[in-house]
């Protein structure tokens, strides 16, 4: 005679329906995350970089709704964890995305660069060159 397997979690009903209901915007942080990496691929168009660094910058409001959201959700200390890596990850990810957009023009020529030369020097002189227009648009001159 079989038997079914019954689950050994005593939770109750209504009180794992509060803990799901309570994670989701802590997913969504964690996919806002992704879906900006994911935007800012290499060689991506300015369009993309943009759209990156607003996803980015929106994964921080998105954490702290969360984090309010799980405030009174028990057992939720994995969540929470995962929030504020998320949201120190999104933070940094958003500075350099912002960092990339400001040398947009100079990192663009710099890869394709790359792309075309043929040898080490070549790629020497490609990263002086991106070096010297780098500080040029920082200092002036």
């Amino acid at each position: 005679m079989s038997t079914i397997p019954t689950s050994n979690d005593k939770t109750p009903p209504g009180e794992a329906a509060e803990r799901i209901i309570s994670t989701q915007p802590a997913i969504a942080a964690g996919l806002l995350l992704i879906l900006s990496m994911v935007l800012n691929a290499p060689r991506a168009p300015m369009a993309a970089v943009i759209a990156s660094a607003l996803v980015a910058v929106a994964v921080i409001p998105t954490g702290i709704y969360a984090l309010r959201k799980l405030r009174g959700a028990p057992r939720t200390g994995v969540f929470r964890f995962f929030l504020i890596a998320t949201m120190v990850l999104g933070g940094f990810f958003a500075v350099s995305t912002l960092i990339q957009l400001l040398a947009f023009s100079t990192t663009s020529a710099y890869l394709e660069c790359v792309s075309t030369a043929l040898t080490d020097a070549g790629r020497i002189a490609c990263e002086k060159d991106m070096t010297s227009s780098l500080l040029r648009q920082l200092f002036g001159g």
